[in-house]
């Protein structure tokens, strides 16, 4: 059996995934292929527990454990663990082979700076830097011990014990110039620090104790239990999400399927750069008039946060392809909403499109969006006009009267469920989907697609069939 570390990361509410199944089962992929190729490895039945382990490092550099998960990485790092049992390996040499300063005057190997030691009083065992250089202007904001790390792009967190001796609160447990803990006491114990940080692209990174600039006779600095770990920057949402918590440098995947040329309301509380390269259109509320809501197609390549659109996708989504934005921003406030501007002494335009981020139920004179038409709270097919997370709907409250439906146009051109511009010959076998684009049933026989289904409306093979 071959398995990995079990440490729980409270401050993060992650647990460390053991086992090379575990790992599998909660990831998400990075890099195109690599969960394959894992995948592979570990239903070789001839493949050994030291290849199953490679192959898990490996995948592990190549994607991102699920939220509440993470991975320990201290793989990536050498010498970072002292105990009085393996002390005898933890020489001048073999640490001045991993270990590294960067403080002028103080070379480890040379003159014994870096060391293992066991305090006789508290009978823990640690390494230490112990150099005269350490208390010099010259050490300052500088490593005084690290390792070399090359890390893929990512969110971590490293965590050590430590204590200083000769100057309190004068350095720092760090990862490179990203992010520093807070500073390291003294008192000759060994205490819990931790630093997080994100990593935008590959790259090498340094791990260890930076001195910062507080002057004083710093003499040296102890520690131990070096260990890091990949957790998760996911993101998931769905249909009855919340509001989601201010983050930068995220993971989002959406939770929701989306039927290939079908518009859909959308709102969510970040940018997407380039949309033509997720969504087939994106388009913009721009007018009311007699019955009509208008729309036209964004003209810039990036979306604003918090604003309501109306999205198309060339291809069907589904949980095998739910949409992933990666390294956003998520914006803190509430969901926006998008009203034509009158010109001053007129009055205030009656119809607004608004946005939400948790699931609710539609007030009246309110619209939601189905089957190619916007339809007032609970005149339409759905039993309740209930509306699900970082959707939109259209708030004609200010209306006198408020029709059933109102038609949609994009770009002056009425929209209808499906728009494609020839329907496709039958296939042997389709896909089922309810008037919300989620899929209800999969490869089935056209004849046979509404068996087992309840009465209802449904689209199949592009048409809308009523059981």
């Amino acid at each position: 059996m071959v398995a990995f570390s079990a440490t729980l990361l409270n401050a993060q509410d992650s647990a460390t995934l053991t086992t090379p199944e575990e790992i599998l089962a909660n990831s998400v992929e990075d890099e195109a292929g690599a969960r394959a190729a894992f995948e592979a490895v570990l239903n070789n039945a001839e493949a050994t527990d030291a290849e199953k382990t490679e192959a898990a490092r490996l995948y592990m550099t190549l994607s991102t454990p699920a939220p509440g998960h993470a991975y320990d990485m201290s793989f990536l790092l050498d010498y970072n663990a002292v105990t009085a049992e393996n002390q005898g390996k933890y020489t001048q040499a073999n640490l001045a082979q991993t270990w590294h300063c960067d403080i002028p005057g103080v070379e480890f190997g040379s003159n014994s700076v870096l060391i293992s030691f066991t305090n006789s009083g508290t009978q823990e065992t640690y390494m230490r830097v112990a150099a005269s250089a350490l208390a010099s202007e010259e050490s300052y904001d500088k490593f005084a011990v690290y390792q070399n790390v090359e890390l893929a792009a990512g969110s971590y967190k490293l965590s050590a014990r430590a204590f200083v001796a000769g100057l309190a609160s004068s350095a720092t447990l760090s990862a490179g110039a990203i992010a520093d803990s807070k500073a390291i006491t003294g008192g000759g114990k060994l205490l819990d620090y931790s630093v997080d940080f994100n990593t935008k692209e590959t790259g090498v990174v340094k791990l260890g104790f930076k001195r910062n600039s507080a002057p004083g006779k710093l003499t040296q600095i102890a520690f131990n239990d070096m260990y890091l770990y990949k957790v998760s920057n996911i993101v998931e949402i769905n249909n009855e999400s919340g509001e989601l918590a201010a983050a930068t440098d995220v993971n989002v995947i959406l939770q929701r399927e989306f039927q290939a040329g079908v518009y859909y309301p959308i709102c969510l509380p970040f940018v997407v750069e380039n949309w033509r390269e997720v969504f087939a259109d994106l388009l913009l509320w721009t007018n009311y008039d007699n019955g009509v809501c208008e729309f036209k197609t964004v003209a810039g390549a990036n979306t604003q946060a918090r604003k309501p659109y109306m999205v198309k996708f060339n291809d069907d989504v589904t949980a095998e392809n739910y949409m992933r934005f990666n390294g956003v921003t998520i914006q803190k406030g509430n969901a926006g909403s998008w009203v034509k501007t009158v010109a001053e002494g007129e009055e205030a335009f009656p119809v607004k499109m608004q946005g939400n981020w948790a699931a609710m139920e539609l007030p009246e004179k309110c619209y939601f969006f189905e089957d190619g038409q916007w339809v007032l709270a609970n005149a339409g097919s759905r039993a309740a006009a209930t509306l699900g997370a970082f959707s939109a709907y259209i708030d004609a409250s200010s209306l006198e009267t408020a029709p059933e439906k109102m038609s949609m146009k994009a770009n002056n051109d009425v929209v209808t469920l499906i728009e494609v511009a020839e329907a496709p010959a039958a296939p042997a076998v389709v896909n089922v989907y309810n008037l919300q684009g989620m899929t209800v049933k999969t490869g089935v026989c056209e004849a046979e697609a509404l068996e087992g289904l309840p009465n209802g409306l449904y689209i199949v093979n592009g048409k809308k069939i009523v059981k």
